[in-house]
């Protein structure tokens, strides 16, 4: 370790300054630790992650394409367009799909963060996903020639109650939602109210349509003024959930804009299906398109925030690992990163015929010491000492750590007793070169005792047994009166 900075084979690659072993802010702990990620990432654990300055450029872009969309259009709706017999089966599909994915991510977040702001969200998604379902079943020519369920007037109807009851249920959303989002989840009660829904419009597509006016009943898209009428009721109830979801939120995060997006997508969906409502008219294509984006901008952020919590979680992990490693007075390694690095080193230099030498340093009369000038002044002593070894190791294999108490230890790879003999001598009258204050001890200051031994690991040995010879080349050493290094034979 050379300045703070741990080089031991690519465990640490930014020792981790002690403050980041106490519960920190986050600002305190990625100040402390480099490695940590920025805002974003750390936003990916909050239950509303706040909007990036690039996602709110980028949803302004979508926003003012499907505006334009709309308007260029609408006076095409009318005009036929390819016939693609296997569209509906297709494009409903992946609908199903989507919105039950987005359903199931949005209650394993609600779980996860206690938050029922979002199961109620999913309730919405989930009623898409059934609805998508009953409109399949109920399309002339969709899976078979004929229609599996319903009659010729269900389909209409269904793609009414799905865009309008998805509108009502995210009005209810809105209306429900706390700012902190920590409504404790309520699965059951809102899956109640989704069945209910579910049963009404499943009951009205299927068997009381045949009670409304010939106008309603037709298989083009509700012709006459009954028919303006539903179509104006449902792009009512689009622009009024659109706009009070603006109003609530204000755009504030990034699932609010994305929402807001997937809300706009649906209203262009409605609009352009209402201006061209026969099949296969460029404004029945189009509007299946503005119901793919409805729920793809919604699974992009939920997707988004699902990759961000994991870089989080991923580098979170190693730094947790590193704290593991690492001595929190001292900020040196550790004895487990001892033990790790010297089963690590014994196999490397085993495999190349080199040799490994360890050292064993420990502070003499350090007992006498803490004793004598209390506690906090025996930490800042050992504070001084480590600081003075990490200055001392400088190859990029070497390692310092603190074993235990007043002890630390050394890990030299290709390092001969000659070469761990001159460096334990430099740091033992560097040590010295402290001057720190030790009446009782044996020369009015505080020194250090050094052991090591050095061997090239071999089959007949353990590594165990090179930190066993180190061991006891130090308990001569404290024997023969302390200040010295003492070189294992």
């Amino acid at each position: 370790m050379v300045d703070g900075t741990m080089t031991e084979s690519g465990l640490f690659k930014q020792a981790i300054p002690p403050e980041v072993l106490a519960p920190q802010s986050r600002d305190s702990v990625t100040a402390a630790a480099p490695d940590l990620p920025r805002d974003d990432t750390w936003q990916a654990f909050r239950p509303r992650r706040l909007a990036s300055t690039t996602e709110r450029k980028f949803a302004a872009v979508i926003a003012v394409f499907l505006v334009v969309l709309v308007g260029v259009m609408a006076p095409l709706a009318n005009r036929p367009f390819l016939v693609v017999p296997g569209f509906i089966a297709a494009y409903s599909t992946i609908l199903i799909i989507l919105n039950f994915l987005i359903a199931q991510l949005l209650v394993y977040k609600a779980r996860i963060e206690k938050d029922g702001n979002r199961m109620n969200l999913a309730v919405a998604f989930f009623f898409c996903g059934i609805v998508s379902i009953l409109y399949l079943l109920a399309y002339p020519g969709a899976l078979v020639p004929g229609i599996i369920i319903g009659t010729a007037q269900s389909a209409p109807w269904l793609w009414v109650f799905w865009y309008g009851g998805f509108a009502i249920l995210m009005i209810g959303y809105c209306a429900r939602a706390r700012p902190d989002g920590l409504a404790p989840p309520r699965l059951r009660q809102a899956a109640v109210v989704c069945l209910l829904m579910l049963g009404a419009i499943g009951y009205f597509a299927f068997a009381g349509v045949r009670h409304l006016p010939p106008s309603l009943r037709g298989v083009v898209f509700f012709p006459g003024a009954e028919g303006l009428t539903v179509r104006t009721v449902l792009i009512g109830l689009n622009v009024a959930a659109t706009g009070f979801l603006l109003f609530k939120f204000r755009l504030r995060t990034a699932e609010d804009i994305w929402l807001a997006l997937s809300m706009l997508a649906a209203l262009a969906d409605v609009c352009l299906g209402s201006c061209g409502g026969a099949r296969y008219t460029i404004g029945w294509y189009m509007a299946r398109v503005g119901g793919l984006g409805s729920v793809l901008f919604v699974l992009v952020t939920l997707l988004n925030d699902v990759l961000l919590g994991y870089k989080l979680v991923t580098v979170a992990n190693e730094v947790l690992d590193k704290l593991t490693l690492t001595d929190a007075l001292t900020n040196l390694g550790n004895r487990r990163l001892f033990d790790k690095t010297l089963a690590t080193e014994w196999r490397r230099c085993r495999r190349y015929d080199e040799p490994l030498a360890v050292v064993m340093i420990d502070v003499d009369n350090f007992k006498t010491f803490n004793d004598a000038y209390g506690h906090q002044a025996g930490d800042a002593c050992l504070q001084e000492i480590a600081a003075q070894l990490a200055r001392s190791v400088s190859r990029p294999g070497d390692v310092v750590v603190r074993y235990g108490g007043e002890e630390f230890a050394l890990i030299l790879p290709a390092t001969d007793s000659d070469g761990a003999n001159h460096l334990c001598k430099l740091i033992r009258l560097r040590i010295r070169d402290l001057a720190i204050l030790h009446e009782d001890g044996a020369c009015g200051i505080i020194t250090v005792s050094a052991g090591l031994a050095s061997l090239v690991p071999s089959e007949h040995f353990e590594a165990l047994e090179l930190l066993k010879l180190a061991d006891a080349a130090l308990y001569r050493a404290k024997a023969a009166g302390r200040d010295t290094v003492i070189v294992a034979g």
